[in-house]
């Protein structure tokens, strides 16, 4: 059998390693969570079609072009033979497997269904039939030919060594690969240029296709002339993009001029400000309300949303008094996002909607395509040029973050200044926003402080301190949201003090990353916070009594987090996955038992008031968390409408459709939790139990 040929499968490979990698890197995304949710979730198989189609097509036309190029003599017979059938057919079946995973997975999710059998059928024929028909017509042409043409002048016309190049020249530079490549020109000049915009005008999926048809032509051509010269173009390449790296960085935290950092008030001053807005400080005897503190976990947009939800609900339960009560808010990664639109939200003063509501809108925009425009344009072309002059991606998704907030809020607030939400100029500062992200140089908690805390003992590094300058609130947010990869980690400079052993003072170039590497819950921060109030209301002789609120977003964490989970543990080469997979649960395991420390904490300070205040049930500890059975909400930074109903229905009735939708349990564990909030702001008394409901007290 031809294809059974190893030699020749070998150099067909090597000749079309880019369209095959462009196939390999398709299935991943087509696989991946996010696709995979909003593929199923939604059921938009046909809006993927086209974006499938043109992805098929592309790895389908380059492989064909790079093999119709003049290679190296094959040998005779069963060699040539093979040759000659991957030359015909290989090109057509990666075509066809390209766009086969998209009926593979309405098939795996729907079974033999009407969706899964017209995708199938419309892809045997465009890559099958149609070939097969145009092989058929171009034979019949060239039969007409030789019937016109005498023998020898026909191989000389169609077989000679010149005709060869001019038809290999033809087909390299034919008119659909000018097309091509003007399209390819036009869009990599606009995604360099304007990265937010294309974002905005199209969605991840597609600017994955647009991008590769900018980047298989280029790569495609790249290959045509190491295969011509035998010159190492890739290798040379890559090579060229890691010398570059060390004087290219574009990934500098954006600073912003207005306010200085000084300004932040004080957490002891910000603690008096708080007693006395309530009427409960000396020499008051006015008992004070629960003394709030949130703790938001990351988990991308997902948590963004959750958060925002869980925060825009309460706070248009129970209004102002609990706005008011709210003294901070510890946020990492997507819980910082969602955070910081909670914070600019109330700061606008514009809540015709209501709270939530807005901040659901705000948060169903898509934050992926922007980032990913920025990946695939000016940040990839930056990679090969040795000095920083383009854009990161980091700035376009701040900007796609403050513009979505603009666009429905109607106040430019994410760009404003972060000092300026705690300058000691504004009457009220609180809440007050506490994000967390990671040292990359010593794996320290590096937190955007919204109060001083220089003079209470915190173990976290203050970042705008350290910093020496004020930024965006945006910029803070995506600090602490700086998931691997995705988004580039944050580089600023500070300088070394003079020490016996190091005398010099140079500026070090510092990384920063996401929150959730060190610890994903925000709790070991809200623990700094609780500490330093307790000191103060002590120092006032005033009962410290708090109301903690942890917001989770992992639907694999238990209901009672002292609880362990357990996963399978593979067998197969376990003594070299097992440390890899060690070191990743250690991250997640370190949060849990942080958010289990600020339960204790919290548990603490209601040790001496009685024994019912500090049993887990009637604990003033909060815990709005997700859980379902299927499909999570994906982690990325864009969610289809079934994970946006999804992550709705964790709080509110929605009418369930299928099993998508989580189990009621966890709907009315939350709706029970809200409940129990609500009971404690409107029962201000002395002896009301914290968290106990409106029903039981009836």
């Amino acid at each position: 059998m031809s294809f059974l040929n190893v030699s020749v499968l070998k150099k067909v490979l090597y000749i079309t390693r880019v369209p095959v990698a462009a196939l390999c890197v398709g299935v991943l995304v087509i696989f991946s969570p996010p696709a995979q949710y909003g593929l199923v979730a939604d059921k938009e198989y046909f809006r993927a079609l086209p974006g499938c189609l043109a992805w098929a097509w592309s790895v389908w036309y380059w492989s064909a072009t790079l093999l119709e190029m003049r290679h190296s003599p094959i040998a005779t017979g069963e060699t040539e033979e093979a040759w000659r059938w991957y030359k015909a057919f290989f090109p057509r079946l990666l075509g066809l497997a390209a766009f086969l995973f998209l009926p593979f997975t309405i098939y795996r999710e729907e079974g033999l269904s009407g969706p899964a059998i017209a995708v199938s059928a419309f892809a045997i024929v465009v890559f099958v039939i149609m070939p097969i028909l145009k092989s058929w017509a171009r034979k019949r042409r060239l039969n007409k030919v030789k019937n016109n043409i005498d023998g020898d002048d026909y191989k000389i016309k169609y077989l000679g060594r010149k005709s060869r190049r001019k038809a290999e020249t033809r087909k390299l530079f034919s008119p659909a690969s000018k097309f091509i490549l003007f399209i390819g020109a036009m869009l990599f000049t606009w995604g360099v240029v304007d990265p937010l915009s294309m974002g905005n005008l199209t969605d991840p999926y597609i600017l994955l296709v647009l991008w590769g048809i900018v980047v298989l032509p280029v790569a495609a051509g790249a290959t045509y002339v190491g295969l011509k010269t035998r010159f190492p173009v890739f290798t040379v390449i890559i090579a060229l993009a890691f010398i570059f790296s060390l004087t290219n960085d574009n990934h500098q935290i954006r600073k912003l001029s207005g306010f200085d950092i000084s300004e932040r008030t004080t957490f002891k001053n910000a603690i008096d400000s708080w007693m006395v807005f309530h009427s409960c400080a000396p020499p008051s005897s006015k008992p004070c309300p629960p003394f709030v503190v949130v703790a938001a976990a990351g988990g991308g947009m997902r948590a963004a949303y959750w958060t925002a939800t869980t925060l825009g609900a309460l706070d248009d339960e129970i209004g102002l008094t609990f706005r008011d009560s709210l003294f901070a808010i510890s946020g990492v990664s997507g819980g910082s996002v969602g955070a910081a639109i909670y914070r600019g939200i109330i700061d606008s003063e514009i809540h015709e909607n209501g709270v939530r509501t807005i901040a659901q809108e705000v948060l169903r925009r898509d934050l992926l395509a922007p980032l990913l425009a920025g990946l695939l344009y000016p940040d990839f072309v930056q990679r090969f040029i040795p000095i920083p002059v383009l854009p990161d991606r980091a700035q376009a998704f701040e900007e796609a973050l403050a513009e979505a907030f603009e666009t429905v809020v109607g106040e430019d607030r994410l760009n404003r200044s972060f000092v300026e939400l705690t300058s000691a100029e504004k009457q009220k500062t609180w809440p007050a926003l506490f994000l967390n992200a990671t040292w990359s140089e010593n794996g320290r908690r590096l937190v955007a402080a919204g109060f001083d805390m220089r003079e209470e003992n915190a173990v976290h590094a203050d970042f705008l301190r350290l910093f020496n300058h004020d930024i965006r609130l945006s910029t803070a947010a995506h600090n602490s949201a700086r998931f691997p990869y995705l988004s580039p980690p944050g580089t600023w400079a500070i300088k070394q003090p003079d020490r016996s052993f190091q005398s010099s003072t140079e500026d070090q170039i510092q990384r920063l990353q996401d929150g959730g590497f060190f610890e994903n819950y925000g709790a070991e921060t809200a623990i700094e916070i609780l500490d330093s109030a307790s000191r103060h209301f002590d120092r006032y002789q005033i009962p410290f009594r708090p109301l903690v609120l942890l917001i989770t977003s992992d639907p694999s964490l238990p209901a009672n987090l002292d609880d362990f989970t357990t996963s399978t543990s593979s067998g197969f080469g376990y003594e070299t996955t097992t440390s890899a997979k060690t070191i990743a649960a250690a991250r997640e395991g370190r949060g849990v038992e942080a958010a289990i420390r600020l339960k204790n904490r919290v548990k603490h300070y209601y040790s001496g008031e009685s024994s019912t205040l500090a049993t887990d049930d009637s604990l003033p500890f909060f815990h709005f968390r997700m859980c379902t059975e299927g499909l999570s909400p994906p982690l990325t930074w864009s969610l289809s409408h079934g994970a946006i109903r999804q992550i709705e229905s964790y709080l509110f009735d929605y009418t369930r459709t299928g099993n998508k939708l989580p189990d009621a349990v966890c709907r009315d564990e939350n709706q029970r939790t809200l409940e129990h909030i609500r009971a404690k702001f409107s029962s201000r008394s002395k002896d009301a139990i914290p968290g106990s409901s409106p029903r039981a007290a009836q």
